[in-house]
């Protein structure tokens, strides 16, 4: 059935079916389905576009199935645990997909000369983002981590992303274990680190019509880490030049995996080292969110209509 036969939205437990996706909760579509005129027409979310059914399940969280009302068929739900345990044992430099540093047309450029505050053509719902003043198909995303009781017996790590003009963002305290179960530390490092892994989850921001996402932080940790060590990391077993283990493994090669998956889509994402002063908003949220209460359990970040 094409999406133009689907007769009615609503289901008669009174959920809403994407008439363009068939999936209840379409990934695509980047929200729950919702009633009226809440689904994109952009030029990359239509049936004929560059996502088949079969794909949307792809950021759906792990365990059971996810029907498909316009095929009748139910695609296997999988989530990041498994694919980042998976990883472990089969990621190699041959598969390496290498992340890329944004590089600003003149050395004194800033964020807010390159990037203005506007609505994305393709997107579903009509909230404004950092979108490149040449490029319609770029936008900003600012994330931060911070730790405070640094060296002391509690430390509490907070991140931060900061994608709309119009809020303050996101804040939220660093899990205590990571994707796949192992415990982890609260530091500012992995906290940095974490924020960027949920900036990219918590929208499939290819679904607004981008083929570009820049990732804005002052840390030098993240983007020398992600183009330029990982390659060597791999290649070395995951050890470092003095061959002990490379802290925050599990989160560098979830990233790896998001990069991989943004870039089947034709979307590329690029890291663009800001100075601290310049990224303020989303350094607050982080702060905001190392006051949170702790959190054990690695937790996927979305935003379904924001």
């Amino acid at each position: 059935m094409q999406a133009s036969e689907w007769p009615d939205r609503q289901l008669p437990n009174g959920e809403f079916v994407c008439s363009w996706h068939g999936f209840v909760r379409c990934d695509l579509c980047l929200m729950e389905a919702m009633e009226d005129n809440a689904f994109p027409r952009g030029k990359f979310l239509t049936p004929e576009g560059r996502t088949s059914g079969r794909r949307m399940a792809r950021g759906l969280q792990a365990g059971g199935l996810q029907k498909n009302y316009l095929s009748g068929e139910e695609f296997p739900v999988r989530g990041d645990r498994s694919r980042v345990l998976r990883l472990f044992e089969s990621q190699t430099v041959a598969s390496l997909v290498k992340a890329q540093k944004f590089v600003p047309p003149a050395e004194n450029d800033t964020p807010e000369s390159l990037f203005e505050a506007a609505i994305p053509a393709a997107s579903a719902v009509p909230f404004p983002r950092y979108i490149r003043r040449s490029d319609p198909e770029e936008v900003l995303i600012f994330t931060s981590g911070t730790c405070s009781n640094k060296g002391q017996e509690k430390p509490t790590a907070g991140c931060g992303i900061h994608y709309k003009p119009t809020t303050k963002g996101a804040g939220f305290r660093l899990e205590s274990h990571g994707p796949t179960g192992l415990d982890s530390l609260q530091n500012s490092n992995r906290a940095e680190l974490r924020a960027v892994v949920a900036a990219l989850h918590f929208r499939l921001w290819y679904g607004e019509g981008f083929t570009r996402v820049i990732i804005a932080t002052d840390s030098e940790y993240v983007v020398r880490g992600i183009t330029e060590h990982t390659e060597t990391w791999i290649s070395r077993g995951w050890k470092t030049s003095s061959k002990t283990a490379v802290k925050n493994r599990d989160l560098w090669q979830l990233l790896l995996t998001q990069i991989e998956d943004y870039l089947s889509l034709g979307t590329t994402i690029l890291f663009w080292h800001i100075p601290k002063a310049l990224n303020q908003k989303a350094g607050i949220m982080a702060v905001e969110g190392s006051q949170k209460a702790a959190v054990s359990t690695f937790t996927k970040m979305t935003g379904v209509v924001c």
